[in-house]
């Protein structure tokens, strides 16, 4: 038996929020809109100038602005100073403050001559510093001094004799915060603000007496004890694992725990933990942290107890650890850190991963995000592109790697650590994603270089636009002059003729339209079907348009491209925002497709193979484009670049809404020869989202040869409610007759069902429409659900608002509202087929849809729940609660038993409003979302035991337990519906739960105005929760970048392990992932429910780590499960 599985996440994180409108024109993209916050980011380094200091080491290093030599010489410490020394010339003006702190000793002083308090603590040799032209200089003419013996007058003595490994860590957090360091001094602390805290550590263990210390007895217990903010959690000592620590080309052996005094240097970790999760500034409404970094400078003689400690220290500081052993190295470790603290996150995302083919149930270990990056100036064109990533195993013990005892993490093609540890919550910026290859000189960016790779598209990194599909897609056609869709054109661009507007049947034959490689469905100029008129262009200028959707760079002085004879525009791969990658791996020489959408005119084929080229396309290749004539019109203002973007917050009076194109979620039918099926099928269900009330079938079981198997819109009668294809077609089994689903006496064939879409939009003016309106106005379509004939896009039924003179039509008249969210199924009995259908419309409504008889006149439509206002259905004029996201349903005992339930799992939000946080509870657009278990007792298959099920339906609030309180527990009785708890003002839940485990999922986001005390990132507060569905205890995370968190979604994956001798065989390991499964243990949160959401700053246990802490990465569930638990619907394919 195989299974049919996707995953699919969504992540947002780019630009920022400056005020928070309460009516008119909105869309979830504007929480993309404003300035940033912040500022340069605070780095302070510290240096162990003890002993080894002085160690003799060969330096190879040399200042890079004139070639001499540290004045250091051939020690540790000279290639300390020539590292630090380099990386301070090559820091660009202002883009970060950056301080040193040393070991304290008898007679030190800082740079400017002023003796450091006592002889124990730390010394602040200088104080964070804005580095710019005033004042980079002085500071390399310092740096330049160092000295440790013999030092002359000029000359700055940096040595001292007495490791201070903990007290340099308390004397940085003193620092920081401003108040008093184990030297004494009273520090008046960093001034309060925005930007990101560092502290970087660089410890040496060069030789076998090299370890951490803390000379003087400094009073550790006392001081931590004492320290603002302390939790008893946070006073317990750090037990680090007795394993083995080195680096990649000696051990430095097995690392035995000591004894964790105060003398020992270990409270060097407890410093670190302490500095990150406590709030710095507490005038601010966010936490504000500082992370540390750590560095170890190790040699051949190096005894484990330094990186031990070192390895610890950055894993609970929020930041990484970097073993080197000469300049080389240390030189990259510090600049990834530089580049890191520098990083912004600028990106939404989403994922998916293959479905293995040999293995059932199970993922193929690929990763592949859809990217996207506004515009900073709201002009239309985004940038976008396709990446791929992969879990790698994080060991415990890497000399002795045993991956039973592995975590995953999201890693680059290199095998390194994909995610930033700087607080992005977005890829490092050394990452290198697959695909990604070093361009020749001078770089397809040479005249816009950014990131770590500069002009160059390697390394990657968090930038957008560089590496992944779209420098595949460019370096095909780098110079190519003839950018047609033909067999000799770089790109393979199609349409569908029978959509386009006045087209006949003698032009557009049944015979080849299907086909859409046949002449007649090129998108290309030799294409006398797609004319000047049908683009929505003047005369003659229908080629230009087209040969720029293909790449060409058509438009002077446009984009910064390299230039002659480079033709192709850097914008050739546009936005992926909502649409989801499908990726299907056909398991043969057909290799693995990755299908999507982006709102640059095109819904792609990729080929997804990390090695494996299909034909002559590369992996990272594009096989052929889809381009709708829906969107004809659309494709001149993206070339154009103008009219601006409106947005609900900015935009002149000539600014227009964005367009988008193929935005939405694809459905997948795929068979398998390997279920006895004498061809192999693959359909694809292409959706739009706001970019059309069309959706398209298409056959790719010939990934190369793509045919459109049917094509339905609002325009068609039977789906004349049909509104913005928003909810993902899903296939489902069901008990319906072989003849009515397209199958035979002896093959079952699954039907789609979808939602009727959402009902939204602009008039010409662009004022907005049905529920885009601030309050909703009346809506005119979306208002139903949809079950469909999967092979021929025939209507088999559905539930309307009204049915007008359709058969099979069920006509539910208080069905008033839209519904853009994905349906949820249940195998009641187990038999393999779907029961009964879970919806959630945008009124606030959940509905029950029985679909277990055979015969669709006895299935039945239940309004479960009327939750938009808090006495149920909202009066007129007013914004009710609206849910965008599908339930998660838990079927609890068997079917008709006496005390089962449905726990239907679902959170309200309005996610087109994103910037909505009204605090007026006068006002007639005031909600206030909450999250809901609804427990439906109605499991019988009958119509009678259905009736006699409690509470009453439809529920309201009144029939719901609310636990307001962090304390608060829900104990089940039969006669109540369920419970439920408020968010803080504006939060909204802006994603699907998912239950995994025991323990549900799901993420929100909460504005934050631009204010003197909201450092929120630019993307407002984002929180990953974990909820305990049965008793309602809940932690919360909030999540590095903000945005709008991924729906959870969790699987196995195979991981392939290389062999460690010659001739061995490769080996596997399946193992548990969960993207987006923050929060931690739900009966262990740290924190209490307050107005900054019901959970806490941190996070519950478990939620540690920067791939917790970043929405796309993965966080295993750590609650173990209770209950016995199984499926609510499969599909066997």
């Amino acid at each position: 038996m195989k299974f049919l599985h996707k995953l699919v996440l969504s992540m947002a994180a780019v630009l920022a929020i400056t005020v928070i409108p309460t009516v008119g024109f909105s869309e979830d993209i504007d929480i993309y809109v404003g300035g940033t916050t912040g500022g340069a980011p605070n780095l302070l380094f510290v240096f162990d100038n003890s002993a080894a200091f002085e160690a003799s080491a060969a330096n190879t290093c040399k200042y890079l602005d004139d070639g001499t030599a540290p004045s250091l010489g051939n020690s540790v410490g000279g290639i300390q100073q020539c590292a630090f020394y380099n990386i301070v010339y090559g820091l660009k003006d202002d883009s970060v403050n950056l301080g040193l702190m040393i070991f304290n000793s008898n007679g030190m002083r800082d740079r400017y001559g002023e003796y450091c308090n006592a002889n124990i603590g730390g010394c602040l040799a200088q104080p964070l510093t804005a580095v710019n032209a005033s004042t980079k200089t002085d500071l390399l003419k310092w740096i330049r001094s160092w000295c440790t013996s013999g030092c002359s007058a000029s000359g700055y003595n940096i040595k001292s004799n007495t490791a201070r490994t903990g007290q340099a860590m308390q004397e940085s957090w003193a620092y920081y915060a401003g108040q008093t360091g184990m030297s004494g001094r009273k520090y008046a602390g960093v001034a309060p603000g925005c930007q990101r805290n560092f502290v970087v550590f660089i410890g040496n263990a060069t030789g076998a007496n090299d370890k951490p210390g803390d000379g003087g007895n400094p009073p550790h217990i006392s001081t931590l004890a004492a320290a603002p903010g302390i939790t008893d959690a946070l006073k317990k000592n750090i037990v680090i694992p007795e394993t083995s620590y080195g680096t990649s080309t000696f051990s430095c052996g097995i690392y035995k725990a000591g004894t964790h005094n105060e003398g020992s240097g270990l409270y060097a970790d407890e410093w670190a933990r302490y500095m990150f999760q406590t709030d710095l500034y507490s005038g601010f409404d966010e936490k504000q942290g500082i992370t540390s970094y750590t560095v170890g400078f190790m040699g051949p003689q190096c005894t484990p107890d330094y990186p031990a400690l070192l390895t610890s220290t950055a894993k609970v500081g929020g930041g990484k650890y970097f073993p080197t052993t000469d300049y080389t190295q240390l030189k990259a470790a510090f600049d990834a850190i530089l580049t890191e603290v520098q990083a912004v996150n600028s990106v939404f995302s989403s994922a998916s991963l293959p479905v293995s083919v040999n293995a059932q149930g199970t993922f193929e270990n690929q990763i592949f995000l859809g990217m996207f990056r506004p515009d900073g100036d709201g002009d239309p064109r985004w940038v976008g592109n396709l990446k791929q990533f992969q879990f790698i195993l994080d060991y415990p013990d890497p000399t002795k790697p045993d991956p039973n005892k592995a975590t995953l993490k999201l890693g680059d093609a290199l095998g390194n650590e994909a995610l930033s540890a700087s607080g992005t919550g977005f890829i490092s910026p050394s990452a290198v994603s697959f695909w990604t290859k070093l361009d020749a000189a001078p770089g397809f960016f040479v005249n816009d270089p950014k990131g770590a790779g500069g002009a160059f598209d390697y390394p990657d990194g968090e930038f957008v636009e560089k590496g992944g599909a779209a420098q595949v897609m460019r370096n095909k056609s780098l110079t190519s002059t003839n950018y047609s869709a033909t067999a000799s054109g770089p790109r393979k661009l199609y349409t569908y003729c029978p959509a386009i507007p006045g087209i006949t049947a003698a032009l557009c034959p049944a015979s080849a339209s299907s086909d859409l490689t046949a002449s007649v469905n090129a998108f290309s100029a030799g294409n006398a079907l797609i004319t000047d008129s049908v683009l929505g262009v003047g005369l003659l200028a229908g080629d230009t348009v087209i040969n720029w959707l293909a790449g060409q760079d058509n438009k002077a002085l446009d984009e910064a491209g390299p230039g002659t004879p480079v033709t192709v525009r850097p914008s050739v791969h546009g936005d992926v925002i909502h649409s989801r990658p499908v990726v299907i791996n056909y398991g043969d020489t057909r290799g693995t497709v990755v299908f999507y959408g982006a709102n640059d005119g095109v819904y792609r084929a990729v080929n997804g193979s990390q090695t494996q080229a299909i034909g002559t396309t590369p992996p990272g290749g594009e096989l052929w484009g889809l381009v709708a004539p829906e969107h004809f019109k659309k494709i001149n203002r993206l070339r154009e670049n103008d009219p601006d973007l409106k947005f609900s917050t900015a935009g002149a009076a000539t600014s227009k809404p964005k367009d988008y194109f193929f935005d939405g979620s694809t459905g997948l039918y795929q068979t398998l020869k390997a279920d006895g099926r004498t061809t192999n099928e693959a359909i694809l269900y292409v959706t739009m989202r706001r970019g059309g009330r069309s959706m398209y079938a298409i056959d790719v079981a010939d990934p190369v040869a793509p045919k459109v198997l049917w094509h339905i819109s609002n325009e068609n009668a039977a789906f004349g409610e049909l509104g913005e294809t928003w909810s993902r077609p899903r296939l489902a089994l069901t008990n319906l007759p072989f003849s009515a689903t397209g199958g035979s006496a002896t093959l079952s064939r699954p039907v789609l069902v979808f939602g009727g879409g959402y009902s939204g939009g602009y008039d010409a003016s662009g004022n907005p429409l049905g529920e885009d309106a601030e309050p909703p106005k009346a809506n005119t379509m979306g208002r139903g659900i949809y079950v469909v004939n999967a092979l021929t896009g025939a209507r088999i039924w559905s539930a309307q608002k009204s049915c007008g003179t359709l058969s099979n039509c069920k006509e539910v008249s208080n069905m008033n509202w839209s519904f853009p969210a994905d349906l949820s199924f249940v195998d009641r009995n187990n038999d393999g087929r779907v029961d009964r259908l879970y919806a959630a419309d945008t009124g606030g409504n959940v509905w029950r849809v029985d679909i277990n008889d055979a015969d669709t006149t006895k299935w039945e439509v239940t309004k479960l729940a009327a939750l938009g206002c808090d006495a149920g259905v909202c009066a007129s004029g007013t914004t009710p609660r609206k849910f965008f996201f599908p339930p998660s349903v838990i079927s609890v005992g068997a079917t008709g038993a006496a005390g089962s339930f449905d726990a239907v799992l679902l959170g309200s939000g309005d996610r087109e409003h994103p910037l909505q946080a009204v605090s007026d509870t006068s006002s007639s657009l005031f909600v206030r979302n909450r999250f809901y278990m609804l427990a439906d007792t109605a499991t019988g298959m009958s119509v009678a035991t259905k009736a006699a099920a409690a509470p009453a339906l439809p529920m309201t609030e009144a029939a719901l337990d609310s636990l307001a309180t962090a304390s608060s527990r829900y104990t089940r009785d039969t006669s109540d519906g369920g419970f439920y708890f408020t968010f803080s003002t504006g939060e909204k839940v802006v994603n699907a739960p998912t239950t995994v485990r025991g323990t549900t999922y799901f993420g929100t986001n909460r504005p934050t105005a631009a204010s003197s005390s909201s450092c929120s990132s630019n993307l407002g507060l984002a929180r990953g929760y974990a909820l305990d569905p049965f008793t309602g205890a809940l932690s919360s995370l909030v999540y590095d970048g903000g945005g709008l968190p991924p729906s959870p979604t969790s699987g196995l994956v195979t991981i392939t392990i290389p062999p460690t001798e010659p001739g061995k065989d490769p080996t596997s390991v399946t193992k548990l992932f969960c993207i987006g499964c923050a929060g931690g243990d739900p009966n262990k949160p740290s924190g209490d429910r307050t107005d900054d959401g019901p959970g806490s700053k941190g996070g519950g246990e478990g939620s540690d780590g920067a791939d917790c802490r970043s929405a796309v990465g993965n966080c295993p569930p750590v609650k173990s499960v209770q209950k016995n638990p199984r499926r609510t619907y499969w599909f066997v394919r």
